[in-house]
């Protein structure tokens, strides 16, 4: 399969668990999953900003490789990385992310925010992929990011992948405090047997 189709591929399934989710979300709550209020704090309003940002450069670096491919010859491609096995194996990967965060947005429910939601009652989800990993969707988001660093290796790309791990990486910790606040200890028992991003790594 020619690279190209395959980021377009990417590119859309990135989108597609998302923009269902979304319409049935408005379809059945009769509401938009947006977690950001007027009690929401700067860092969370920031941070919620910075990763919808981020999505969108993910598009646009997409959309540029796409329609000019030859524009990227001057990124730095890490040459060594260019052959069809990693492409195959960033392809594998971004599908796998991307069904792993289509399935984490399906079984929350309406429980699933775009960011923090501080005027609604936060539910403890933890059935479905939640049983292993505390944070599913950003583990897919993360892993969607880079299998599309492994299709296209170049600088832009894996700039694309380190503040999305970062990002993420902060968006959880606010989300998990939020949640600890909430909870209390059933909280900390379902930390304590969870990783989270990966199972058993991060538990605690």
């Amino acid at each position: 399969m020619d690279v190209r189709i395959e980021v377009a591929l990417l590119l859309i399934l990135f989108t597609l668990p998302a923009v269902v989710k979304i319409g049935a979300y408005r379809v059945s709550y009769g509401k938009m999953p947006i977690g950001i209020s007027e009690r929401s704090s700067g860092t969370e309003r920031f941070l919620a900003g910075s990763l919808i940002a981020l999505v969108a450069g993910h598009y646009a670096f997409g959309g540029l490789y796409l329609l000019a491919p030859d524009l990227l010859d001057a990124a730095r491609p890490f040459e060594a990385l260019g052959s069809g096995a990693v492409q195959t194996a960033g392809l594998v990967i971004g599908l796998v992310a991307l069904g792993l965060t289509g399935w984490a947005q399906a079984t929350m429910g309406e429980a699933w925010k775009i960011g923090i939601d501080r005027d609604g009652v936060a539910e403890l989800v933890k059935h479905g992929p939640f049983r292993w990993i505390r944070n599913p969707i950003y583990t897919g988001m993360m892993g969607a990011s880079l299998g599309l660093f492994l299709l296209v290796p170049c600088d832009p790309s894996l700039v694309l992948v380190v503040l999305t791990v970062y990002g993420l990486q902060l968006q959880a910790r606010l989300e998990e405090d939020f949640l600890r606040d909430e909870h209390g200890d059933a909280y900390a028992a379902w930390v304590a047997v969870t990783g989270r991003f990966m199972p058993k790594l991060g538990r605690g």
